[in-house]
Parts: C-alpha cells; sequence; structure tokens
C-alpha cells in the first residue's frame, strides 16, 4: 500500500521520499475516484509538509482533504482535516481560526461517536484559550 510506504518513509525521517509516494497515491486514488480515502491521504500529506515547514501547503492539503471527507461523509477525515488546520491557526498565533477549526473538529467526531479523536481536539481547543488568554476557557 502506497500510504503505508510513505509512512515508513516518514517515520524513517526521509519526509520527500514520504511525500513523493503521497503524491503518487493521490493520482492514483483521484483516477479511481475515491474521495473517501484521498481525503484521508491528503491529511496525511500535511502531516510530512509540517514536518518540512511547508505550512501554506500543508493548509491546502487539508482543506481539499476536509471536502473530499465532507462529499465522501468521512467524519473522521473531517475531524482530522480541521484539527490540522486548528493546530496550523494555532501555531500561527491565528486564535479565532484556530477555535473554529477545532469546533468544527469536535461536531465531526462526536458526530460519528469518536471519544478519543474528540478528546484530542478538545485539548487543542483547551490550548487556544490559553494561548489568547481565556483562562476561563480553557
Amino acid at each position: 500500500c502506497l500510504r503505508s510506504a510513505a509512512l515508513a518513509h516518514k517515520l524513517g525521517g526521509d519526509a520527500d521520499a514520504a511525500l513523493a509516494v503521497l503524491a503518487d497515491a493521490e493520482r492514483v486514488l483521484r483516477r479511481a475516484g475515491d474521495r473517501s480515502v484521498l481525503a484521508e491521504t491528503l491529511v496525511r500529506r500535511s502531516d510530512a509538509l509540517r514536518e518540512v515547514g511547508a505550512y501554506a501547503e500543508a493548509k491546502a492539503a487539508l482543506l481539499t482533504a476536509r471536502v473530499e471527507g465532507e462529499a465522501s461523509r468521512n467524519l473522521l477525515a473531517v475531524g482530522a482535516a480541521s484539527t490540522g488546520l486548528g493546530s496550523l491557526a494555532l501555531r500561527l498565533g491565528d486564535h479565532p481560526t484556530a477555535d473554529a477549526h477545532l469546533r468544527r473538529a469536535d461536531a465531526a467526531f462526536e458526530a460519528q461517536g469518536d471519544s478519543m479523536n474528540l478528546m484530542y481536539a478538545r485539548s487543542f481547543r483547551a490550548m487556544v484559550h490559553l494561548a489568547a488568554g481565556d483562562l476561563a476557557g480553557a
């Protein structure tokens, strides 16, 4: 599986190889019309892009992942993409945008009953509130 090969490269510290393999996977999935798996693949691509500091590309991949996840009703991908977007916004100091993305992640994870990822997204929201100086909201 291409995504497994990409993960092996990523874990081995070779983000460039991981990105190349994920690009191949994206092409295959787009040709196959598999929007659900494409969404999850784009989330993985954004992780590798963030590792190399390509934040604009990572954001674009996450936005596309969320669109593909919504179109295919893949709530895990919608939630993961929204969490990634919230994390990026937090890193860039855009607290209102981070909170909005993380609220969207909360809704997706809650709708599918994914308590583990829901708690993860909520912990990010607490960090956003702390970073914004809102101790009561955290």
